[in-house]
């Protein structure tokens, strides 16, 4: 049987887009660590089994933790490419722009970043801080158009940041998976 006229092979396809999101030390704990490991490893393959044969893009807020794991695991893979959103925690000078090779690119930029041209991407430190740019961040995430969100709730963590943005792509109804380890 032929392909039909018109249709679009996966290959041709738009990509998969799936939104991590997770607790800094998601993955960092020596107890839990190789646990949660494993969890995300199985929670990716499953998101790839999703995908129907489409390049996954793996969509990430560039922070430690889930999001570094995430962009790891995604490093090597076939038919898939990860995706860095860092947050803009602290104005800077002006003309000065987030610096980040995985992130988005100077003129194709995402509204987060045109609009925001003046920010820096770093880990909060001196400067004028801004203590809602991660929050900013994963609704700047959601907005890009994902098709599923993948949550990882680090035991015994305060994971505000991971219930927010779930809390977001539900509002949006997007997908959403919860993992716990």
């Amino acid at each position: 049987m032929g392909v039909q006229e018109g249709a679009v092979s996966a290959k041709d396809a738009a990509p998969y887009r799936v939104m991590v999101t997770g607790g800094r030390i998601y993955g960092t704990d020596p107890t839990h660590g190789a646990e949660q490991r494993t969890v995300m490893l199985n929670a990716l393959r499953g998101a790839r089994a999703r995908a129907n044969g489409r390049r996954m893009v793996l969509v990430h807020g560039a922070a430690s933790g889930a999001d570094a794991m995430a962009a790891r695991l995604t490093e090597h893979s076939h038919n898939a490419e990860a995706e860095a959103w860092p947050a803009l925690w602290r104005r800077a000078e002006p003309g000065l722009f987030p610096h980040n090779t995985d992130g988005p690119r100077v003129g194709n930029l995402p509204a987060y970043y045109r609009d925001e041209a003046l920010f820096v991407a770093s880990h909060p430190g001196r400067g004028n801080y801004d203590k809602r740019a991660g929050f900013a961040r994963n609704e700047a995430m959601l907005a890009s158009g994902v098709d599923e969100v993948l949550a990882f709730f680090a035991e015994g963590a305060a994971n505000k940041g991971t219930q927010g943005a779930v809390n977001s792509a539900r509002r949006l109804r997007i997908p959403v998976r919860e993992y716990r380890a």
